[in-house]
């Protein structure tokens, strides 16, 4: 369904750097500005890569880019003090923003972990955690309400990523993260000792940073530069990237199924 908006594009360049949360070396990610209808994609010298599921491999460690303190927060500001300016094709038109909306309950999940949504209004987002080996993180539930961009901004995007102690210790040796640097780039919780860099922006962090890992991996519903994420109510328990992304391949299948009539 249209929105009631054009598609939008950066007014400018964003450039990010810093070290990334496993290797801890140096790396550098520019947003561009694009055309009507382009879409997110990826950009590696002469590779090209869209931003779909398709391109994803479903693990919960294969992301590198600069981590920063493990929130949205830098990108954020970073694109606020840019700008955002109407896009247009090649031709000088615009294009409409589309958002899709969920007709029918959807389910995916793994043994205890889940993803679920619900048709609604509005697009909210709810996120459940359970650590009970980590009592400083514990069971919580955190719910974005209507997400729109003032809540987005204000209650998300500075959510820092999370990790148990006793688990970076293990990484080193198994060649998933250099010695030490996953301190620098997020919160780290021990079992016994609690938050080793406290205080947390807000008491319930690691939960909202959940929320903030739905929004990004969900986003890759999206193409042509239209709304990625659904207009419904997306409930997440105990789940991670590879359970979201197969959230998201249902989701495209259904829909082909509903507007294309695959299923005939």
């Amino acid at each position: 369904m249209k929105t009631g908006k054009v598609q939008q594009t950066l007014a400018g360049c964003v450039e990010i750097s810093g070290k990334g949360l496993r290797s801890g070396e140096m790396g550098r990610v520019q947003l561009w500005r694009e055309l009507a209808g382009r879409g997110m994609y990826f950009s590696f010298g002469s590779q090209s890569i869209p931003a779909s599921i398709d391109g994803s491999n479903s693990t919960d460690k294969s992301v590198e880019v600069p981590n920063s303190d493990g929130s949205a927060g830098e990108w954020v500001q970073a694109i606020e003090e840019t700008g955002l300016k109407v896009a247009s094709d090649r031709d000088g038109g615009t294009h409409d923003k589309v958002a899709q909306p969920l007709n029918e309950p959807m389910l995916v999940f793994r043994k205890d972990a889940c993803v679920a949504a619900f048709p609604s209004p509005s697009l909210q987002v709810t996120c459940g955690i359970d650590f009970a080996q980590a009592s400083a993180i514990g069971r919580r539930w955190f719910s974005s309400g209507p997400l729109n961009k003032a809540c987005f901004t204000k209650e998300i995007a500075s959510s820092r990523t999370f990790c148990l102690f006793e688990e970076v210790e293990k990484m080193p040796s198994a060649g998933l993260i250099k010695k030490g640097r996953s301190i620098e780039n997020a919160i780290v919780c021990s079992s016994s000792k609690g938050w080793l860099k406290p205080p947390l922006r807000f008491s319930d962090e690691p939960c909202r940073h959940k929320v903030l890992g739905v929004i990004g991996d969900i986003s890759l519903f999206g193409a042509c530069g239209s709304q990625g994420l659904l207009v419904a109510h997306i409930v997440a328990y105990k789940a991670g990237h590879a359970l979201h992304a197969d959230f998201v391949r249902l989701t495209v299948t259904s829909w082909l199924k509903s507007y294309m009539c695959l299923d005939q």
